[in-house]
């Protein structure tokens, strides 16, 4: 289990579902704000489900946190996965340290 989870949501509709799903987990932080302008506390992991487009504007972010990356159904552009998890349906990326 996680320590501590934060997320960052832009979509009011969809920050309002993953607060009320997170609201008996006292360990889960959600915050309603945007990826490029919301601080960021020290994550060992982030977690995407975003567009590729999106995926390859993150990179900075990604390189600045120097942690491991998750990002559901989307592969992050010009990047090859450590591992690809398929699973009822769904396709996860996993990439190691994102540090070059």
């Amino acid at each position: 289990h996680f320590k501590l989870v934060y997320g960052i949501e832009y979509s009011p509709f969809y920050y309002l579902v993953a607060r009320f799903r997170a609201r008996r987990y006292n360990n889960i932080t959600i915050v309603h704000g945007n990826f490029f302008t919301t601080p960021w506390p020290k994550v060992d992991i982030i977690y995407c489900y975003l567009f590729p487009e999106l995926l390859a504007k993150m990179r900075p972010l990604f390189k600045k946190h120097k942690t491991s990356i998750l990002s559901l159904a989307f592969p992050i552009p010009d990047e090859q996965p450590k591992q690809t998890i398929k699973k009822d349906g769904h396709t996860l990326y996993v990439y190691g340290l994102f540090s070059h």
